[in-house]
């Protein structure tokens, strides 16, 4: 009998646990998806921002596997680019 019982909170404390955390992943995804919608809407697709390169600072992008220079980009109100770069190849 005290094992049953025993098998029993087991489970039902997995179920619980299962449960929460699943609600705590649903929570991180509509906080992430939130974010993100309020990035894109903030521009709408409108060409918001003018850039300049810097030939003399040097950065790195990486693209798959592989390490790319660049050039670093400064950015400011504007109307030529939809997003603002860090770093251009």
């Amino acid at each position: 009998m005290k094992a049953i019982k025993l098998i029993a909170t087991i489970v039902f404390a997995s179920a619980v646990f299962y449960q929460t955390q699943q609600k705590q992943e649903s929570a991180t995804n509509i906080s992430l998806n939130e974010v993100e919608a309020l990035a894109q809407s903030e521009s709408g697709g409108e060409k918001i921002y003018d850039y300049t390169i810097w030939d003399d600072q040097p950065c790195k992008v990486l693209i798959g596997n592989t390490i790319v220079p660049g050039k670093k980009v400064s950015c400011w109100p504007g109307n030529t680019y939809t997003d603002c770069a860090d770093c251009k190849i």
